[in-house]
């Protein structure tokens, strides 16, 4: 990935509208002709590395370019996650065969120890790792130009329109936000890393944008933070995480004239369901529904002994999609491990007597509570129905004399005066003894989690644990 098509795709629209805006940072513009000169100057840069090689993935107009030279070189090029300690990165580049790493200003660093293994150009990415070590995911060239295109029908993604990239560019969102417009001849907001964090900066960059794909997490910062409506926007995508109907009924007022979107999809398979989200039914359900298949996405629910649920029911969802990556990767250890198709996503669902589907939490957050099984994502959303609940983190660590405690960290509506007794007493009437929270934090700041929008860690508490 990207593909030669796309590179051809690409070149097109350098020789047919070079000046057209590409890529936008802060106040800086630069034009299909200035990326691809870009990454024309980094050529000689990559043409000194032999095999893989790793790009660290700051966000600006340097590194797109490096990685649009990589990949006209021939090179597969590895976006590891942004925080990685030193020798964590070695290790990830040692999995992925990469046996240099490359920045735009010129920086070449060899890797010792690592042997370069030709492998044909493509784009590898990781895994989130919330669930379990990163994994390097090789993706599809074929799969990611079909990707490309339905992306572009469906929301509308081509010149004169401009996405927003919110998150780093190793994050599988930015296939749609930096990629799919490069490829549709869009330009690309990349969003500086404070809009990551803080609502006022997010909301001036969803200003200057026409499709904008967030997460639940910083679609609430909007919410909280916004200082005015955003009627520029012609699409919101909410992803990576499930999308609280509150926090949904608050989007409309914010994005007054955008279609709202309910965006499922996982590194391994790219995007599967899709569904327009409508704010009164979801109100009226308790949840968002995720929506329909993609075309050309096939999905099966699995039940707890690998049997097929055919009608209403819960399980485990398994998807196959036409954007489908090819396989984790490493290396030190035969290279290359098809996916499976079917995927096992490891979420469970809900499908109701409609046929609409709910993701009800992951298999990870089942633990065992006094040997009864507890869903650590329905105790989070119990909690997250109380109306003086802004925000929620549900967690377990092991017990020896219990299995698991359960904790939450809980953040309040402004002026609210719930304390974290309250709660337990608000649990107890909603859930089953053993999924009663031991201990409550209410904190003041939002709830800590990755730049993606996924669980990460319990913020700093306002008052002490209440047990």
């Amino acid at each position: 990935m990207p593909s030669s098509s796309f590179l051809t795709r690409f070149a097109a629209r350098v020789e047919r509208t070079p000046s057209a805006p590409a890529l936008s940072a802060g106040d800086r513009t630069v034009s299909y002709a200035g990326l691809a000169r870009l990454a024309g100057k980094l050529g000689p840069v990559v043409a000194r590395a032999a095999g893989a090689v790793c790009v660290p993935p700051r966000k600006s107009p340097e590194t797109v370019a490096l990685v649009l030279a990589c990949l006209a070189g021939g090179k597969q090029v590895l976006l590891p996650p942004a925080e990685l300690g030193s020798d964590a990165l070695v290790d990830l580049c040692g999995q992925a065969g990469c046996s240099a790493v490359l920045a735009p200003d010129g920086e070449f660093v060899r890797l010792a120890g690592v042997a370069a293994r030709p492998a044909g150009s493509g784009l590898l990415l990781t895994t989130s790792g919330t669930t379990g070590p990163a994994k390097t995911v090789v993706l599809d060239a074929a799969g990611l130009d079909r990707f490309f295109g339905w992306a572009s029908a469906r929301f509308g993604i081509g010149p004169g329109v401009t996405t927003l990239s919110c998150v780093p560019l190793n994050f599988d969102l930015s296939l749609l936000d930096v990629w799919a417009a490069l490829a549709a001849g869009a330009r690309a907001e990349l969003a500086a890393p404070e809009a990551a964090t803080g609502g006022a900066d997010l909301a001036d960059a969803c200003g200057r944008a026409d499709v904008v794909q967030l997460s639940p997490m910083h679609l609430r910062m909007l919410t909280e933070s916004a200082p005015r409506p955003l009627p520029g926007v012609r699409h919101v995508i909410s992803t990576g995480d499930v999308l609280p109907p509150r926090l949904a009924a608050g989007l409309p007022a914010l994005f007054p004239r955008a279609r709202l979107w309910n965006l499922y999809g996982s590194t391994e398979t790219n995007d599967s369901f899709l569904g327009e989200v409508d704010v009164e039914e979801s109100l009226a359900l308790g949840a968002v529904p995720l929506g329909d298949p993609i075309a050309g996405v096939e999905a099966t629910v699995a039940g707890e002994h690998g049997e097929t649920v055919t009608g209403a029911g819960r399980g485990e969802l398994l998807v196959a999609t036409p954007f489908q990556a090819r396989g984790y990767l490493d290396r030190r250890r035969g290279g290359l491990t098809p996916i499976g198709r079917p995927f096992r996503t490891g979420d469970l669902v809900e499908r109701d007597e409609r046929g609409r589907l709910f993701v009800r939490g992951r298999r990870d957050d089942q633990v065992k509570v006094r040997g009864a099984r507890t869903n650590l994502h329905q105790v989070q959303e119990v909690i997250l129905r109380h109306t003086d609940v802004v925000d929620a983190l549900v967690t377990a660590t092991a017990d020896p004399a219990e299995g698991h405690r359960i904790s939450a960290a809980v953040r309040l509506r402004p002026r609210a005066r719930l304390t974290g007794l309250q709660l337990r007493v608000y649990c107890r009437a909603k859930l089953p003894a053993t999924a009663v929270p031991s201990s409550v934090e209410i904190v003041e700041h939002r709830i800590g989690r990755s730049a993606n929008g996924k669980r990460q860690a319990v913020a700093t508490p306002k008052e002490g644990i209440l047990s």
